[in-house]
């Protein structure tokens, strides 16, 4: 089924170079929805109203940008943290921590360093992360949770926003 939605014509054209998915997620807030864009490695956050009629459902994204970085490599999973900071758990790559733009946008496309990372590969836990899942645990403390594709396990990480992103990993 083809979700029936309102757009201007730019935030039209952020969906047509999406590319091929592989998740979304709305914010804590609602406000906001990012689809990782795996094949274009990016991320397409929209901004989105959705309007609960008594025979309908009215959705409507307001407005859109993209985010890249040297560090998106095959987004698979997203989560938002809270309203301004994602984690994206990279297929062919590590797990990043994305703070969102904020303020007025003089372009559509954004690139990113990331805040902070968690490691792939022979030193690190992960091995082609691919689902990820936030939960809180208090104000600024958090667990992700993130499948791996290569080990078919799933491992825990800590994420203190207090301290910068620092995470550790269990």
């Amino acid at each position: 089924m083809e979700i029936d939605y309102r757009a201007p014509q730019h935030v039209r054209d952020i969906i047509a170079g999406i590319g091929r998915t592989e998740d979304l997620k709305f914010s804590p807030s609602n406000k906001l929805l990012a689809i990782a864009g795996y094949t274009k490695n990016k991320i397409a956050v929209f901004y989105i109203h959705i309007d609960n009629l008594a025979d309908s459902t009215k959705i409507t994204l307001t407005d859109a940008f993209e985010l890249y970085s040297k560090q998106l490599n095959e987004p698979h999973g997203l989560d938002f943290i809270d309203e301004e900071t994602i984690i994206v758990a990279n297929r062919s790559g590590d797990a990043i921590f994305l703070q969102l733009p904020s303020g007025v946008m003089i372009s559509d496309s954004v690139e990113l360093t990331p805040l902070g990372v968690i490691s792939s590969g022979s030193a690190g836990l992960l091995r082609g992360p691919a689902a990820v899942s936030i939960f809180r645990n208090d104000q600024k403390l958090y667990e992700a949770l993130i499948c791996n594709n290569n080990t078919s396990n799933v491992t825990r990480h800590l994420v203190d926003l207090r301290a910068g992103c620092f995470r550790k990993d269990e």
